[in-house]
């Protein structure tokens, strides 16, 4: 009947979703970058409680600040509003559809493409294995 725990659930999936697409497929502007990583620190930690860096990047800074601008936000509206963050930047996305066969034999395509280019790097090897 779609009760509290099937939202739940569902809002669950959504984030997943935009968080695959953003992780595997999107490309932003780093503006749009910094919103996605202030939005899933909050989400993912809560409010931001280590002090400025003093001699960061410029880079570092603007995370920092892009963290903090999220502070108060719980993580139930902040995957709600990732998700709408995305869909807004990103037309194509829609959680959901996003997934399915099609998502997962492009994510095993990925992940060996990727693996791949680690194995000719020399990287793919676990140094504490061998």
């Amino acid at each position: 009947m779609g009760g509290p725990e099937d939202a739940g659930r569902n809002r669950e999936m959504r984030f997943q979703a935009a968080l695959d697409y953003v992780l595997t497929e999107a490309v932003f502007q780093p503006k749009d970058e910094r919103i996605f990583y202030g939005l899933y620190q909050q989400i993912m930690f809560g409010d931001c409680t280590e002090p400025e860096p003093a001699n960061g990047t410029t880079d570092e800074l603007k995370d920092y600040q892009s963290w903090l601008f999220f502070k108060g936000l719980d993580a139930i509206r902040g995957k709600e509003l990732y998700v709408i963050t995305l869909e807004k930047l990103a037309p194509k996305f829609n959680a959901d559809n996003y997934g399915g066969p099609e998502f997962e034999k492009n994510t095993m395509k990925s992940i060996k493409t990727r693996l791949s280019k680690l194995d000719s790097m020399g990287l793919s090897k676990n140094p504490h294995t061998s």
